[in-house]
């Protein structure tokens, strides 16, 4: 046998940013509509949430009971980031709703198809002031996912990552900032990842590796 690696069977992991909503209604925070994708029997759909207000008492995705990975809220105020997974098969578009967020929310929605397992492999989350830092476990051929969410008064302010692949979202909305992004790891590693906004107000991050 050659030096090559051995093939285990398994199909690389499809990782696609798909879209993102937000929602200034309260409880609850539904976001209609929503692009999901390619519909495929391994498609599991992940979303990046901020909330301002109470943690959300549940989550659906496309109608699908949510799994809640991470949750942290900053310590002045209940400024929130989520990041929740279902296991939603078929359907191109629908709808996100945050049950009991009693707030201004928002998603970042990704379809990944192929995860070995609908579980996060590792979290972390950070809240206070700026600059926030977390570290990931990735594991090899996996991905990270990393969300961040604050209010703000800033005409024109978005954060500034450090370790992420790419960010698929800055926007302020509302008087409000949720910013979002990936990095994909080629092998397994420990990933440092920070994110940093001008200003005094609190605010929070959070992320999870999956497989």
């Amino acid at each position: 046998m050659g030096l090559f690696a051995r093939y285990d069977g398994r199909p690389p992991i499809v990782l696609t940013y798909v879209d993102n909503k937000q929602n200034t209604e309260g409880d609850p925070g539904t976001h209609p509509g929503m692009n999901f994708g390619a519909a495929n029997a391994k498609r599991h759909l992940i979303a990046c949430v901020g909330v301002i207000g109470d943690l959300p008492s549940s989550c659906t995705i496309g109608g699908v009971t949510a799994t809640r990975h991470v949750e942290v809220e900053s310590p002045f105020g209940s400024c929130r980031s989520i990041i929740y997974s279902a296991l939603v098969p078929t359907g191109t578009s629908g709808s996100v709703t945050l049950n009991g967020a009693d707030g201004s929310s928002s998603v970042a929605l990704y379809s990944a198809i192929n995860l070995i397992s609908g579980l996060a492999y590792d979290t972390d989350s950070d809240s206070g002031l700026s600059p926030l830092s977390m570290s990931v476990d990735v594991p090899q051929k996996g991905f990270l996912l990393a969300t961040a969410y604050r209010s703000t008064t800033t005409a024109g302010q978005t954060a500034s990552w450090t370790g992420l692949t790419t960010v698929d979202l800055n926007l302020r909305f509302d008087g409000l900032l949720h910013s979002a992004g990936q990095y994909i790891a080629t092998s397994a590693l420990t990933r440092s990842v920070g994110v940093t906004l001008t200003g005094n107000n609190a605010f929070s991050c959070a992320a999870a590796s999956f497989r």
